[in-house]
C-alpha cells in the first residue's frame, strides 16, 4: 500500500478556482474572469487552455501583470515570488467542450476548452462559478448552488477538471425534490422522465448506503447526442434519451450518469489506468437497476457478453486497470465499460450479494471524496469477504490477455467427452458448468487441457458451456442443427445467446443454402418475447 500513497499524495499547483462568466450569445462568446489560488514553489504555472477556443488578454498578480505564453494549448505563466493568488482575463469561443447556439450555452468535460486549468488527475481543486446572465436564464454550474446568490455555485470538495461545467440560457425547467431538469426544446423536455430520475435515485441511494454528495442533481437536455457526466449534473443528449420513445426500459443513461456521482465524483480516479472503476460500476448498476425494476438484470449481462465477443474481433487487445500511470488517450474503449461490468456480475456471484455490497459500501466510505486506484477496491472487497482476490484480479483485471477457453465434445456409445483447453495461464480455477440436454455437471477448470466424460445414453441435442458471470470468452464450434436446438430450448438467456451469436455468424445472408432454416430461424427470433433476441434477430 505503500506505493498508492507514493502515486497518490502530489502537491497541488492549484487550490481553487473563482471564475466569473459573461455569456454573450448573439456574439457567440464566452468572456470570463478567472482567480486561481496557486500553491506552487516553481517560477512557471502551466495550465491547459485550447487555443483554437481560449483567447487570453492578462494575466495579473494584484496589480503587478505577469509574463506568459500561449501555444500548444498549453497556458504558460511566469510567477512572481510569493505569487498565491492569480487572476486571468479571457474569452471562450464555441469547441469541442463548448457549445454555443441560440438561446443557451452548455459545457462539459473538456475545460481547458472553456477555462484554463490543471488537467492532472492527481491535482483536484475547488471550483467556484458566478454566472452573469440576462434575466429569465436559467442556470445550472458544477457544485451546489448558493441558496442567497442564485447565480454562484460552489464543489463542496476539491474535484478533477473534467468534472466541471455549466449550463445556462432560456431552458425550460423542471424539478421534483433534489432532481432538476433543464430542456433546451420542448422535444428535451418531453423524452425525459422525472419519475425515472426519481426512482434511479432512491434505488442507488438504497443500493450504494452512501451519502449522495451534493445538495442537488440537475439533468440538462440538449440537441445532439451527448451522454456525460458531471459534478452533480448530467448533459444528455436528445438522441441519446430518443430511446424512451420507443422502449423507456433501455434508457440506461439515466442511471449510468447518476451512478457516476458515486463512482467518479465522489469516488475519484487517482489515475487514468483505473478507469474502469467509474465506468465499470455505471454499467454494473445500470444492470442492477434494470433487475430491480424490470427483472432483466440477466437481459443486461448477455448484452455485455456479446459486446464482448464483439471487442475480441474487432481485436481490442488491453487489460481492465493498468498497474501503472497512463494517460487520458489510452483510458477509454469499449473494455473499461463491458469487462468492468462482468467482473463486477462475477466477483458479486463469486463472494455473494451480501458480502460484495458490504465491501463496496465500505471502499465508497472510506474514500469518498478522494482519488482511489484499483487496489483500494481490491483491499475493501478482500477485508468484507476475509479472502485473498490476488489471483482473481490478476487474471481479469490486470491481464492483457484474460484467459480465453477452446472447448470441443464427441459422443460415442453413451458417453459424451468434453476438452476443454485454455488459451493463457489460469491463475485462479475456473467453475465451468456443462449442459448436455437435461444432463448437468459441474467442474473446476485448472488450465492446460482438460477434459470431462459424462454418461449420456443418446447423442445429445445441445451441448452448451457456461462460466456463470465472468468474462470468459468461450469457443465452442457445434454443429448447425444443435445450434437451432439450443436457440430454440436453451436453458437460459446466455446459453441462447451463445448459440445465436455462432449461428449469426455462420448463417449470413450470402450462406443461405448451407442454412435452409435461416429465414425460419430469424422470424422466430424476431417475434419471441425476449427483447434481447428479438432485438438482435432484427439487425440481421
Amino acid at each position: 500500500m505503500i506505493f498508492l500513497a507514493t502515486l497518490l499524495v502530489a502537491a497541488p499547483n492549484v487550490l481553487s478556482y473563482d471564475v466569473a462568466l459573461r455569456p454573450d450569445l448573439p456574439a457567440r462568446v464566452l468572456r470570463a474572469s478567472l482567480s486561481l489560488e496557486v500553491d506552487s514553489a516553481e517560477a512557471t504555472l502551466e495550465l491547459a487552455a485550447k487555443n483554437d477556443s481560449i483567447t487570453v488578454s492578462s494575466v495579473k498578480r494584484g496589480a503587478d501583470s505577469l509574463r506568459f505564453t500561449h501555444q500548444n494549448n498549453v497556458l504558460r505563466i511566469e510567477l512572481l515570488p510569493a505569487s498565491k493568488v492569480l487572476s486571468i482575463e479571457y474569452e471562450a469561443r464555441p469547441s469541442k467542450g463548448l457549445i454555443i447556439e441560440e438561446g443557451w450555452m452548455v459545457a462539459r468535460y473538456h475545460t481547458s476548452a472553456w477555462m484554463p486549468c490543471r488537467e492532472e488527475l492527481a491535482d483536484p481543486a475547488i471550483l467556484r462559478t458566478t454566472i452573469e446572465a440576462p434575466a429569465g436564464f436559467e442556470m445550472m454550474a458544477a457544485g451546489d448552488r448558493d441558496p442567497e446568490q442564485p447565480n454562484r455555485f460552489s464543489l463542496p470538495f476539491a474535484a478533477p477538471h473534467y468534472l466541471y461545467g455549466f449550463a445556462l440560457g432560456r431552458f425550460t425547467q423542471t424539478a421534483d425534490g433534489p432532481v432538476r431538469l433543464m430542456a433546451a426544446t420542448v422535444r428535451g423536455q418531453q423524452l425525459q422522465s422525472m419519475k425515472l430520475e426519481k426512482s434511479v435515485f432512491a434505488f442507488l441511494r438504497k443500493r450504494l448506503v452512501a451519502p449522495y454528495p451534493f445538495a442537488g442533481y440537475t439533468v440538462v437536455s440538449i440537441p445532439g447526442q451527448d451522454a456525460q457526466e458531471g459534478a452533480g449534473f448530467a448533459v444528455i443528449g436528445e438522441n441519446t434519451a430518443a430511446i424512451m420513445e420507443s422502449e423507456p426500459r433501455d434508457a440506461w443513461f439515466a442511471i449510468h450518469e447518476a451512478a457516476h456521482q458515486w463512482f467518479g465524483v465522489s469516488v475519484q480516479l487517482g489515475d487514468w489506468a483505473d478507469f474502469w472503476i467509474a465506468e465499470g460500476f455505471a454499467n454494473f448498476l445500470t444492470a442492477e437497476f434494470a433487475e430491480e425494476q424490470y427483472r432483466e438484470g440477466a437481459l443486461e449481462h448477455v448484452r455485455a457478453e456479446q459486446r464482448l465477443r464483439r471487442i475480441k474481433r474487432r481485436g481490442v487487445v488491453r487489460p481492465l486497470a493498468y498497474k501503472s500511470s497512463i494517460p487520458e488517450n489510452l483510458a477509454g474503449g469499449p473494455v473499461p465499460y463491458t469487462r468492468g461490468q462482468l467482473v463486477l456480475a462475477a466477483l458479486e456471484e463469486k463472494l455473494g450479494a451480501q458480502t460484495f455490497w458490504r465491501g463496496v459500501r465500505s471502499f465508497l466510505r472510506e474514500h469518498a471524496k478522494r482519488p482511489v486506484r484499483t487496489e483500494m477496491l481490491r483491499a475493501a472487497l478482500e477485508q468484507s469477504s476475509k479472502q485473498q482476490l490476488g489471483p482473481f484480479f490478476e487474471q481479469w483485471v490486470y491481464a492483457e490477455r484474460p484467459p480465453e477457453l477452446a472447448v470441443q465434445h464427441t459422443w460415442s456409445k453413451g458417453q459424451l467427452s468434453v476438452v476443454f483447453t485454455s488459451t493463457a495461464a489460469v491463475l485462479e480455477p475456473i467453475p465451468l458448468v456443462i449442459r448436455a440436454d437435461t444432463a448437468v455437471k459441474k467442474v473446476l477448470f485448472r488450465g492446460g487441457t482438460q477434459t470431462l466424460t459424462l454418461a449420456v445414453k443418446k447423442e445429445p441435442s445441445s451441448v452448451s458451456v457456461s462460466a456463470g458471470a465472468l468474462p470468459l470468452l468461450i469457443h465452442h464450434e457445434r454443429p448447425l442443427a444443435m445450434l437451432e436446438h439450443q436457440l430454440r430450448r436453451g436453458a437460459s438467456l446466455s446459453s441462447k445467446m451463445d448459440a445465436f451469436d455462432q449461428w449469426a455468424l455462420r448463417c449470413t445472408p450470402d450462406r443461405k443454402d448451407s442454412c435452409p432454416n435461416r429465414q425460419v430461424i430469424l422470424e422466430e427470433m424476431r417475434s419471441s418475447p425476449n427483447r434481447v433476441l428479438s432485438t438482435f434477430a432484427a439487425g440481421l
